[in-house]
């Protein structure tokens, strides 16, 4: 036991008292970056410039397309032809029923130009999931409760 401690303690001495050459200190502060920057991008998340443009740009469309969406399904619910466009919407084809969307102007907003075709896809699913109303109910919910 005695032994181990000389010899640890020898082994800090020699640690101490080492004196490392500049061409040392520089390769390994050289060896430092190279496994800073190799572990930011393997395990770290950081990304390119590139890379961050193409997330930004993805995000933004998906953020668009989804507020076109509802704002889509918003438009063809409080249309009074509700019921007659939703069982129209129910017969078209898969490609139809975007081109059904996109002509009655549901995802063209304010401003802009074209509809926004994935938007048009996203409405029609939500919409195909939707149920018709029923023709008697009260559009407040507190009137159904028959006080």
């Amino acid at each position: 036991m005695a032994e181990d401690t000389e010899r640890l303690s020898s082994m800090m001495d020699l640690v101490l008292e080492s004196r490392p050459t500049k061409t040392t200190t520089v390769w390994l502060c050289v060896a430092t970056a190279v496994v800073t920057i190799a572990t930011g991008f393997a395990w770290g998340g950081w990304v390119t410039r590139d890379t961050a443009n193409k997330l930004a740009q993805t995000a933004a469309l998906n953020a668009r397309t989804a507020l076109v969406a509802n704002a889509c399904v918003e438009a063809f619910a409080a249309n009074e032809r509700f019921a007659t466009n939703l069982e129209a919407l129910k017969r078209a084809s898969f490609p139809a029923r975007s081109q059904f969307i996109a002509t009655n102007g549901w995802v063209t907003l304010a401003g802009m130009k074209e509809p926004l075709g994935a938007a048009a896809d996203a409405c029609a699913e939500r919409l195909l999931n939707m149920k018709p109303p029923v023709a008697n109910a009260s559009p407040d919910p507190r009137a159904n409760k028959g006080t």
